[in-house]
């Protein structure tokens, strides 16, 4: 983004565009509060989601300097969630100590459509997988990446 115009900048500006730049910074003043009071009433629980948004609150204190966005935490009102994505869902449940699980969190997947078609599970680094349906499914070609053992040929000829 733009720096903020200088008040030196907006003087030289027609007063319908002062007022103009006034209001707009009144409303997205307003608007940035409301925000952060919506989410600071929420209580917070085990689930939750971060987005990272460009609300300008960092540049209003560090007067006009950008710092990039401001991480706005929502927390949902639940201990179970299901999010769908890629032909893929996915259950994801808290428990506490009960006679029924463990404590933690617990993961089931499907086909979105739930037709019972594969799931595969790779793993991608230390404590890192990600879920991918059948039809996303990709297929090794040859030659085989060298950190990759190429399968042993079982057809017998």
């Amino acid at each position: 983004m733009n720096e903020e115009p200088t008040p030196e900048q907006i003087a030289k500006l027609p007063r319908w565009a002062q007022d103009h730049i006034k209001d707009l910074a009144s409303e997205r003043a307003v608007a940035i509060r409301a925000l952060n009071e919506y989410l600071d009433t929420k209580t917070p629980t085990e689930i939750y989601y971060q987005n990272y948004e460009s609300t300008g609150e960092e540049r209003i204190a560090t007067k006009g300097k950008s710092n990039g966005p401001s991480s706005k935490r929502c927390y949902l009102q639940t201990r179970n969630i299901e999010i769908k994505s890629g032909g893929v869902l996915l259950r994801v449940s808290c428990h506490d100590s009960d006679t029924m699980h463990e404590p933690g969190i617990e993961l089931c997947w499907s086909d979105s459509n739930e037709r019972g078609d594969h799931v595969a599970l790779i793993p991608r680094s230390f404590q890192s997988m990600s879920l991918v349906a059948h039809p996303n499914m990709k297929v090794w070609q040859k030659p085989w990446p060298q950190h990759v053992r190429a399968p042993i040929n079982t057809d017998s000829k």
